[in-house]
């Protein structure tokens, strides 16, 4: 960016287009929000098999963003069970701490790039529930075990027999991974889930955060009509 003495600006910028061959394609999106937190369950394709990133916000159904910090973005469509393939089903939850009552009416936009920065088309989706009953979460127990790791345990069940997998993130405390807020900041696991309600130990100290950052865990569990149960648990030594 340039700008001159009389108070003119002048921006230089340069466009890339996807190209249409090679962009994902997203098959399904089902969104909603409840409890504070939107919940995503969506299928995607890749015709060169590197979709990478997601895109996700609130809007007014008419594509007008609501989110007053912009979209928000995760990485890790690549990463675990899915690596390496053209077609990816995954979950996404992001805390917004809104009332609920606030985003009825409201939808969901979401869009995934690939590696070279081809762009899906724009999906927006009604933030209503799916059909059927959200699956049910019988126990949520996350521990530390010493100061090497965390741990968490959780069971489920699911009336419908539709449960598909569960979401995980931890609660840090404000600043860890964020500019201070007065928040505290949420770290996702991963970013596409897990199938099942198995959730990995998240390694402490060296290469990781050590266990004085993390106040909680948060788990999402997904049914396969995108339906979610959020559950925490903020008691990490028992």
């Amino acid at each position: 960016m340039r700008s001159d003495s009389l108070g003119g600006a002048a921006h230089e910028f340069r466009v890339i287009c996807s190209d249409p061959a090679a962009r994902p394609r997203l098959l399904s999106v089902h969104a909603s929000y409840h409890d504070g937190a939107a919940g995503l369950l969506f299928r995607l394709t890749d015709p060169t098999g590197d979709p990478d990133r997601y895109f996700f916000n609130v809007t007014d159904c008419n594509r007008r963003g609501l989110l007053g910090t912009g979209p928000r973005f995760r990485r890790g469509l690549d990463t675990g069970p899915t690596a390496g393939r053209d077609t990816v089903t995954a979950m996404a939850t992001f805390e917004l701490g809104l009332p609920d009552d606030s985003l009825r009416g409201k939808c969901a936009l979401l869009y995934v790039a690939d590696y070279d920065g081809n762009l899906s088309v724009l999906t927006e989706t009604p933030l209503e529930a799916g059909r059927g009953r959200a699956p049910v979460v019988t126990s949520l127990n996350a521990r530390f075990n010493g100061t090497q790791s965390l741990f968490a345990q959780v069971t489920a069940t699911d009336a419908d027999n539709d449960l598909f997998g569960v979401f995980g993130a931890a609660i840090l405390r404000d600043g860890t991974i964020g500019a201070p807020d007065n928040h505290s900041d949420i770290g996702a696991y991963n970013g596409i889930g897990y199938p099942g309600v198995a959730l990995p130990s998240l390694s402490l100290g060296t290469g990781g955060l050590g266990y004085e950052s993390f106040l909680g865990v948060i788990v999402y569990v997904f049914d396969l009509a995108g339906n979610f149960t959020r559950v925490e648990d903020d008691d990490l030594f028992q």
